[in-house]
């Protein structure tokens, strides 16, 4: 598998049931519902991402053009709350199958390069908690500065 070609492509709304799989990958991995009590909803999970796909940026990590989603981005470029004249983009997913994680770089560069040409002036990416350690490194090099964290009860 490592030898095919692996190709970042934009989500449409026929990527739909591909990115609720990558949301399921996601908290099976997170634990959301046994740590949390958060459980994915199917139609909330698709409502919520629709926007994203047609309005935002939602890039997607493929085997082939038209193959198997490995792994995907998606934010929205909108006025930051505390000055309406800057623009920034906010992530709402970010994931990777294990075994493409390496890959990952290619998916930040591409999302980043979008988030700049839609004028954003800078990006928030949230990484779920176990991997904030992991990625923190990735995120540095790549000039990210670490800003708030969220807690939840």
């Amino acid at each position: 598998m490592d030898d095919e070609p692996r190709v970042i492509t934009d989500a449409t709304q026929y990527d739909l049931e591909s990115i609720y799989k990558c949301a399921v990958s996601f908290f099976e991995y997170a634990g959301y519902e046994k740590k949390y009590g958060l459980p994915l909803d199917k139609d909330s999970f698709i409502k919520m991402v629709i926007p994203y796909v047609e309005d935002g940026i939602c890039l997607l990590y493929r085997e082939t053009e038209f193959g198997e989603v490995r792994g995907g981005i998606c934010g929205m470029v909108i006025p930051w709350g505390y000055n309406n004249s800057i623009k920034i983009c906010m992530e709402l997913f970010y994931w990777m199958d294990p075994d493409v994680r390496g890959q990952g770089i290619k998916l930040i560069k591409a999302y980043e390069e979008r988030v700049k040409d839609a004028g954003a002036r800078n990006m928030m990416i949230q990484p779920e908690t176990e991997l904030t350690e992991k990625i923190a490194m990735l995120y540095k090099r790549r000039g990210y500065k670490m800003l708030e964290r969220f807690w939840i009860n």
